[in-house]
């Protein structure tokens, strides 16, 4: 395949090994749909916690893979990027950044914005002057708060923002917030008796890298990287939701089909599908979850959940078309063979 110059691309000389060499663009192109797009998305928009790749010039990507292969550590999904890089040499380095930078990056042509007419200085005037519809300052003083609100950053240094949450009362004094991220990513803080106790897993942290103080009547939390600041009256402003009660004949087929697991058929699909991201011994990598240890019927539940299509945070678009493909025993076998590691 003749090997085209990507013009711009790489005008000047990359970072490390990799000097001004010539990319190719569809080789780029079909490397990154074959091992990059699983996770960043066709379009390189970033599915889940996977980062998206638009809108970069092709020396800072090369430069990030760069890094990857040396093992050089750039973020959660460090560790997961490592074996993938690792297999990479200089040109295909060069293809991926080039194909990413020209179809998607600073490489493509701006539309041209159109000129705008300038205003008469009499209309410009007027327009400045006029006041807004009493109907409409009346709507914005009235309106109700969309979504209240709690102090959050999603990573280490990160100066505090704000999470929508939403509180949940269960029985014995248990109380979970579910805080969300702009970005969509969702963390559950579980509180007995108004203290702090733990943190769901998830795909950026496995929640038990935590630290809690009480002050003034507000939790400060750290989870992982992560930081929260919860208004200790939060906890007891929300009416407690009913909880519904267990179908018996589901746990009547659990039962009969756990009873029936057979694990050398777990461990063959958990090493094709679920050891390259949560590791050989379950253990979780980088911002995977660890999965040994956890109690059969959570992961049972929730790999149930993710066969239905339901949305339980923002990996969901990565576990859910795998989840798709398993049936009751598949699922029973994978959970029995995980209990053994």
């Amino acid at each position: 395949m003749k090997r085209m110059l990507a013009v711009g691309i790489f005008a000047t000389i990359l970072p490390g090994a990799i000097g001004a060499q010539a990319a190719d663009i569809d080789a780029g192109k079909a490397y990154f749909n074959k091992n990059c797009a699983v996770c960043h998305g066709r379009t390189a928009k970033g599915m889940a916690s996977f980062p998206s790749l638009r809108d970069r010039d092709a020396e800072y990507l090369a430069d990030r893979l760069e890094t990857y292969r040396a093992r050089g550590k750039v973020g959660s999904n460090s560790a997961l990027m490592y074996s993938h890089a690792g297999k990479l040499d200089d040109h295909q380095i060069i293809d991926i950044a080039g194909y990413l930078a020209a179809s998607f990056g600073t490489a493509k042509p701006e539309p041209k914005a159109p000129e705008a007419k300038a205003e008469e200085p009499e209309a410009k005037a007027q327009k400045t002057a006029e006041p807004k519809p009493a109907s409409s300052v009346a709507t914005a003083k009235d309106e109700p708060e969309k979504a209240a609100s709690i102090a959050c950053a999603q990573e280490k240094g990160q100066v505090l923002g704000k999470c929508s949450y939403r509180v949940t009362h269960g029985k014995d004094g248990k109380t979970t917030v579910t805080a969300e991220f702009a970005n969509g990513f969702k963390r559950m803080l579980y509180f007995k008796d108004g203290k702090f106790e733990k943190a769901s897993a998830t795909m950026s942290g496995v929640g038990t890298d935590t630290d809690w103080r009480l002050e003034e009547d507000v939790h400060h939390i750290r989870v992982d990287d992560q930081q929260y600041e919860i208004p200790n009256a939060l906890l007891a402003a929300h009416v407690k939701k009913t909880e519904t009660a267990p179908d018996p004949k589901d746990d009547a087929a659990s039962v009969e089909t756990a009873s029936k697991t057979d694990i050398a058929k777990g461990k063959k699909q958990f090493r094709k599908d679920c050891r390259g991201c949560h590791g050989a011994k379950a253990q979780g990598v980088a911002s995977y979850p660890r999965l040994s240890g956890q109690p059969a019927e959570y992961l049972i539940e929730r790999l149930e959940q993710y066969r239905a299509g339901k949305k339980l945070g923002p990996n969901t678009p990565l576990m859910a078309p795998r989840a798709k493909k398993l049936s009751d025993q598949d699922i029973a076998d994978i959970v029995a063979y995980i209990e053994t590691l």
